[in-house]
């Protein structure tokens, strides 16, 4: 599919679902805004232990907003649970005890242990102390993410600065969900998730980002249409911003204080290691662009395409870090 068929199929599939589609995502983001004192109460309750981090989606606020998800380099390992009086608890399900003991060779029953007990302690030394290879997106994502939280002269080795992941309430990791999916280079009307909502610039430059992202390993079955995904995704986010009821809702949630610009750019990237670029001019080529820095316009709007090359090395400590080695002029 090239470029117009894309972008036509992708409308085509939201304005037919609108009513839908809105609907789901009206009640997303009221939820969020309805809890949102309540959620954020729970930051107060427990010290983040890294390299453990919190995430938090929008189902679970939906289903069970006293958990959060608990992940180690991107895999859920437990659930933080806050009780009805903010004590925080680690909870462990036997299918995180059993996961955990395949996955990471620790061995803890599966119970809810309070956060401060010596078996909770156990659990976060453990991780703390644990090294892992970088060979999954998940765990790729992470190490992306926690470069993007580093301070601004030691982000990504000093290679990109204004460079900052969107957080659900400004403190919680989280994916992003969408109308349409995109895993095989072609809009369908089945919920799909962003890998990376990001602001890249500063001041009134910044525009809100969506990054797909892809593992270093050299096959066509690995890479599957990384920047179409973005591209898909893109014209969702938009919809999403631009649609009456609901844009203003999700702005806000995005953590923007001003109100939105009439005028809209966004960022569409294809985030991915530098020895796949080939991969990326090749895509690039199929759908028709004119150049591999092409803008979609939509109205008044936007959708800069583009892409950013990273390598993975070390540091002077020996942790693994990323390093941006090429990317478009954002």
């Amino acid at each position: 599919m090239d470029i117009k068929e894309i972008v036509e199929q992708s409308e085509q599939l939201l304005m037919n679902n609108q009513n839908k589609w809105t609907a789901l995502w009206n009640g997303y983001a009221d939820t969020i805004k309805n809890k949102s004192k309540k959620i954020l109460g729970f930051r107060k309750t427990y010290r983040e232990w890294k390299p453990l981090r919190i995430y938090m989606s929008v189902n679970d606020i939906l289903q069970n907003d006293n958990e959060l998800s608990l992940r180690f380099m991107g895999s859920e390992v437990a659930k933080l649970f806050i009780d009805e009086n903010a004590k925080p608890y680690l909870k462990i399900s036997p299918e995180k005890a059993q996961f955990n003991h395949k996955k990471f060779s620790l061995d803890i029953k599966a119970n809810d242990y309070d956060w401060q007990s010596k078996e909770a302690t156990e659990f976060r030394n453990y991780f703390k102390s644990l090294k892992v290879a970088y060979h999954h997106e998940c765990t790729l994502e992470s190490l992306i993410l926690d470069e993007m939280e580093k301070g601004s002269g030691d982000k990504f080795l000093g290679t990109m600065r204004n460079f900052r992941p969107i957080e659900l309430l400004d403190t919680f990791r989280f994916q992003m969900p969408v109308p349409l999916s995109a895993h095989d280079g072609k809009p369908k009307y089945t919920k799909g998730n962003i890998d990376i909502l990001a602001r890249i610039g500063s001041g009134g430059n910044t525009n809100v980002s969506i990054l797909e992202l892809k593992k270093n390993k050299r096959s066509s079955n690995t890479y599957k249409y990384a920047l179409t995904q973005s591209i898909i995704y893109s014209i969702c986010i938009r919809y999403i911003l631009r649609d009456s009821k609901i844009g203003d809702k999700w702005w806000e949630i995005f953590g923007y204080k001003k109100k939105m610009p009439q005028k809209l750019t966004l960022l569409s990237v294809a985030m991915i290691p530098h020895q796949l670029k080939d991969f990326y001019e090749k895509e690039v080529q199929e759908l028709n662009l004119k150049n591999i820095d092409s803008c979609i316009n939509m109205e008044e709007d936007h959708i800069k395409c583009g892409h950013i090359f990273f390598d993975q090395k070390n540091d002077d400590k020996n942790n693994n870090r990323i390093e941006i080695v090429g990317k478009s002029n954002f």
